[in-house]
């Protein structure tokens, strides 16, 4: 999302209706890093909230959301290159499992907390 020609934090709302219980435990996730040259070691920063039921209607409420893993810096090594590297993928493991029971639903969302560490 761009607000005044600059990247804000943002991230992937989804639901999940699971069919048997289900306990999640981590997510593998997408990233790109700043734009730079040469091999740099960097850190993202995930977020991962989750609730009961779906996430419309609640994308505009903190409160509506529980936080499993948050501040946990992941160290990363972006290869040689020039410009933007290309996709890296990186485990989150979340604080503690975050459990569904068959036939509910449970919205989640994933976030990094610096704008230019795009998901």
């Amino acid at each position: 999302m761009t607000i005044g020609g600059t990247w804000e934090p943002a991230g992937h709302m989804f639901d999940i209706t699971a069919e048997k219980d289900v306990a999640i435990y981590a997510f593998e996730i997408l990233f790109n890093g700043k734009l730079f040259g040469g091999e740099k070691l960097d850190f993202v920063h995930p977020e991962v909230y989750s609730k009961k039921g779906t996430w419309v209607g609640s994308q505009f409420e903190p409160d509506a959301w529980s936080q499993y893993l948050g501040d946990s810096a992941l160290p990363v090594v972006f290869p040689v290159t020039t410009g933007c590297p290309g996709p890296i993928y990186e485990d989150v493991v979340l604080d503690r499992p975050l459990y569904v029971k068959a036939g509910e639903t449970a919205a989640i969302y994933i976030t990094l907390q610096e704008p230019a560490q795009m998901l």
